[in-house]
Formats: C-alpha cells, structure tokens, sequence
C-alpha cells in the first residue's frame, strides 16, 4: 500500500505542494532503524535532497 507524504512533511523536506510523492514505504526507498526509518541515498536522490541532511522519518504518518 502507497502512502503520501503529508503537507507538513512535504514542507520539512521543501518539496513543492503540487509534486505529491507516493513511496511504498515497506520497501526499498527506506533503511529501517529501531524506531524511525531513513530515506535511502537512491530516494534523497531522487527528491532532490542533499546527502548530508539526513532526514529521519516516523513514516507511521497518517495517509491523505
């Protein structure tokens, strides 16, 4: 099942409003830690973020 990032998320990650990104957030895109899960280098890559700015994520977000 996809999810979408919510608008406050979207924001922390400067993503424009319109470009609403679906992951599949059981899969590749994401490292999982104990409790947070990171973006992996290919998905900050593709949102365009830089690679030092390790954004963790609690990705039991609520679905839009």
């Amino acid at each position: 099942k996809e999810k979408i990032l919510r608008k406050k998320t979207q924001k922390k990650l400067k993503i424009s409003k319109k470009t609403s990104i679906k992951f599949n957030f059981h899969e590749k895109n994401v490292k999982k830690t104990r409790k947070k899960k990171i973006l992996r280098k290919k998905t900050q890559k593709k949102l365009k973020i830089s690679k030092k700015t390790l954004i963790k994520f609690n990705f039991h977000e609520k679905k839009r």
